[in-house]
Parts: C-alpha cells; structure tokens; sequence
C-alpha cells in the first residue's frame, strides 16, 4: 500500500485521495483524550506521499470525534462524486481538511 498509493497519484496529475477520518483512524492520544496521531494513515497510507510535490493531491477531511460508522453513513456519496474539498459534517461535527 506504501508505494501504491505514491505511485497513483503521481502518475498523474487529475489523481486525488480523498480520505474521511474520525475517531478510529485519530488514533488519539492518553485514551481519547489527547492530540491525533493518525499513525496507520501515517505508517501505511502516507510515507510515500508526504513531502512530495504531488502530496497536495491527498487530503485529509477529519471529523474531530465522529464515530467510524457515522462517517462512512454520512459520506458514502463521495465514492461517486468526489468533493473538491471536504464537505461539512450534516450534525456539525467539527471538521479539519490537511493535508500529507
């Protein structure tokens, strides 16, 4: 998956990841209740991505807490027709774009 992903998206330039987190993949910190640390995203999703010219072309759309279930129901219309940027959360869920 390392090298996929990096290969993907620089082959060519209209490629674009779009990943939807919350609460599992924050992987936060002192049992939830610390910073996020998205290790697997960083371990197995993004360490040929990042720092590279075409790390902008993956972002990040982070559901600060919102339940795993409740991201996939809220957001399965994006494997269809991808946003341009992430979309806000239908229950006001705070929400973080970043990218790699």
């Amino acid at each position: 998956m390392k090298r996929l992903l990096a290969d993907w998206l620089s082959s060519h330039s209209a490629n674009r990841l779009i990943i939807f987190t919350g609460s599992d993949t924050e992987e936060k910190e002192l049992f939830g209740l610390g910073r996020s640390t998205f290790a697997g995203l960083w371990a197995y999703y993004f360490p040929n991505i990042w720092n590279q010219p075409f790390a902008d072309r993956a972002m990040v759309c982070d559901y600060d807490g919102m339940e795993h279930y409740a991201v996939l129901d809220n957001f399965r219309w994006a494997g269809s027709t991808p946003p341009a940027s992430c979309p806000p959360a239908p229950d006001g869920t705070p929400m973080q774009q970043w990218h790699p």
